[in-house]
């Protein structure tokens, strides 16, 4: 029998808030990750079309087997039950339902409750954001562009434009939130539940273009619970260092105050393991 819903949420509550995923290609990105405090890695797929392979479950086995207690979250196609249960028997963590991917079923998205491993979703708005929890979603992923290297900006765009209608909620009751309601095609209850704890009912995250610590602390600031980072990360010239930065303003938002990023790669120049 699958874990409820609510037990699902507390998971990836406890073991992501606060945190950033960092999206990892290979092992030795992981190794790299995990070194500079990374609690969750999100392994990239293969292509961007999507689709499980050996070398990909292979690769998710051996992270969580070698670098645990490091949480490992992996992509399925969007409706694709089968990669999902696939996932899950091998012992994944969590799984991202990706929009990022190509679509395997354009009609339907996996239905989450019947999962025992709590799910992540991608949403540009708060209608996508609660249809996507009504499916069982214990966490939403706030999407800049779609595409795979997003734009900032678009992030924020979206961030602000969720949290605004959120905001907007205070002052709605009765047939108004109820065609609200059906105006942006979202579940009556979580609507009214949403109203009534000020945010989404489960943790959020904001994904597309985040790749510094102040990145980082903008969506924090706009109300985020943490950020992906996408692989492109492993591509400046000391990963770890940027890496720690980001978890660095994490932490101490975390602790309720702003805590000093590491000095600038020029100030340290260059310092052994750093690299990928």
């Amino acid at each position: 029998m699958s874990p409820s819903f609510e037990t699902k949420v507390l998971v990836a509550r406890s073991k992501l808030c606060g945190s950033a995923i960092i999206e990892v290609r290979d092992f030795d990105a992981a190794i790299v990750a995990k070194s500079a405090g990374v609690r969750c890695v999100l392994v990239a797929t293969p292509s961007p079309s999507g689709g499980r392979c050996t070398s990909y479950s292979n690769l998710i086995m051996k992270i969580m087997n070698e670098l645990s207690p490091i949480s490992v979250m992996a992509r399925v196609r969007i409706g694709h039950t089968p990669e999902a249960d696939a996932l899950e028997s091998i012992g994944c963590q969590f799984i991202d339902e990706s929009e990022l991917l190509n679509v395997a079923d354009e009609k339907n998205f996996l239905n989450k409750h019947e999962l025992g491993i709590p799910c992540v979703c991608g949403c540009q708005n708060l209608g996508e954001a609660l249809r996507r929890v009504g499916e069982g979603a214990v966490m939403i992923r706030i999407q800049g562009e779609t595409s795979r290297t997003g734009h900032i900006a678009k992030t924020v765009n979206n961030l602000r434009s969720v949290m605004c209608d959120v905001e907007s909620l205070r002052h709605m009751n009765g047939c108004v939130l109820r065609h609200f309601s059906a105006r942006i095609n979202a579940p009556l209850d979580l609507l009214v539940e949403t109203k009534r704890l000020g945010r989404l009912p489960v943790p959020t995250f904001a994904a597309g273009g985040i790749s510094t610590a102040d990145d980082a602390l903008l969506l924090m600031q706009l109300g985020c619970d943490g950020v992906f980072v996408g692989s492109e990360i492993f591509d400046t010239k000391y990963p770890r260092m940027e890496i720690e930065n980001i978890i660095g303003v994490l932490d101490s938002r975390r602790d309720g105050g702003f805590g000093e990023t590491n000095q600038s790669t020029a100030e340290k120049g260059s310092t052994a393991d750093q690299g990928v």
